[in-house]
């Protein structure tokens, strides 16, 4: 073979080597340069203060008086590295994203690095971590467009050197190499075509989210909402609502959001005039003012008649006692966890509307 057919396989094969490299450029992520900050130390040589520097470059630093009332003043710099912000002290603790299949060469900023501002009482934060994820995609995506178009086009230069000859097989291979620089070229000036296209599609910036304000839960709200869950213990338990049915455990809960599972509880606020009475009882918290009872032995308690048919209500907070005997019997009822809990599911029919813990709290 002729020197001349010699050099071509070696173009041919150093080629790829070449398109390699500079995919490689494209992939790898140059590094940050650190930054120097200069300026004027009054009767000082820098030490421990930075790398001494010559003094063109404190020029556009103003000198301190005291350089000329007490001695000389040296140009001091100190090398940084820039950073993005941080977060407030005030600021949430941002965690960082986990993936579940890593990309090369990919580094998510540090959320100690994240930045966050607060303008005109609103708190933002620029999350970049969604701008970093595409760009390590494209940037990787980039590498492997590399990497095939060396294959292709190494397939190609075996196709010629083994053509021998034929004009046929050598044009077959003049189109495989042609197909991977043309591939490899439209790869590595994708940047450019998208730029084109739209300017939004390569300027991978971060997510501006604006922070919401926590609202703290009151008090008695957090009370009740912690109540207001089922339990397996006491006169309260979900094994005990079994008369419920399906409902069994929205029954519990409704019972600890009423009274904590004590069965004679009594609603301090409905207390009645002329003595120690009260209107609201058990562990439903029956309001005997206003509902009637069935006892164990299926006697009907019209509680109602025990108030004079007056019942309490929270836009008329007052209540007397006419019949002291019926109302002590009214009050052993519904403090009898087996006699209110029935009671309790005869009141509530299809759904939980009697029940103000319901409407407030358990939303059932």
């Amino acid at each position: 073979m002729s020197s001349k057919y010699y050099k071509k396989i070696k173009i041919i094969l150093y080629l790829p080597l070449v398109l390699l490299f500079i995919a490689n450029l494209f992939y790898f992520s140059l590094p940050v340069e650190a930054a120097e900050t200069c300026t004027w130390y009054p009767n000082a040589d820098c030490t421990g203060l930075g790398t001494s520097a010559y003094v063109d470059k404190c020029k556009d630093v103003t000198k301190p008086s005291t350089c000329t009332t007490f001695g000389y003043c040296s140009c001091c710099c100190n090398t940084t590295t820039p950073s993005t912000g941080g977060v407030n002290a005030d600021m949430p603790k941002l965690k960082m994203p986990e993936l579940q299949i890593s990309i090369p060469g990919l580094t998510f900023t540090k959320s100690e690095a994240i930045k966050c501002t607060e303008q005109g009482g609103k708190k933002t934060c620029n999350i970049p971590w969604i701008g970093e994820y595409i760009a390590a995609i494209y940037k990787y995506a980039i590498g492997i467009v590399g990497i095939l178009a060396a294959v292709v086009l190494m397939i190609g230069g075996v196709m010629w050197i083994i053509a021998g000859g034929s004009a046929t097989m050598i044009g077959e291979a003049k189109a495989w190499i042609g197909a991977s620089l043309t591939g490899l070229v439209i790869a590595l000036c994708s940047y450019v075509i998208l730029y084109q296209v739209n300017p939004a599609l390569v300027g991978f910036n971060g997510l501006n989210i604006q922070i919401v304000d926590q609202t703290p839960i009151p008090a008695d709200l957090k009370a009740f909402s912690e109540k207001c869950k089922p339990t397996d213990n006491g006169e309260c338990a979900v094994s005990k609502m079994t008369i419920f049915g399906d409902k069994a455990q929205q029954a519990s809960a409704i019972c600890m959001a009423e009274s904590s599972g004590v069965a004679n509880a009594k609603n301090a606020s409905t207390k009645c005039n002329g003595g120690d009475y009260y209107a609201v009882w058990g562990l439903f918290q029956f309001n005997l003012s206003a509902n009637y009872l069935i006892d164990a032995d299926g006697t009907r308690l019209n509680c109602p008649d025990a108030f004079g048919n007056k019942a309490w209500v929270n836009s008329s907070p007052n209540c007397s006692i006419t019949n002291i005997d019926l109302y002590n019997k009214c009050v052993a009822a519904a403090s009898n966890p087996t006699i209110i809990t029935s009671n309790a599911k005869r009141l509530a029919g299809s759904g939980w509307g009697p029940w103000e813990a319901n409407s407030k709290w358990c939303n059932f």
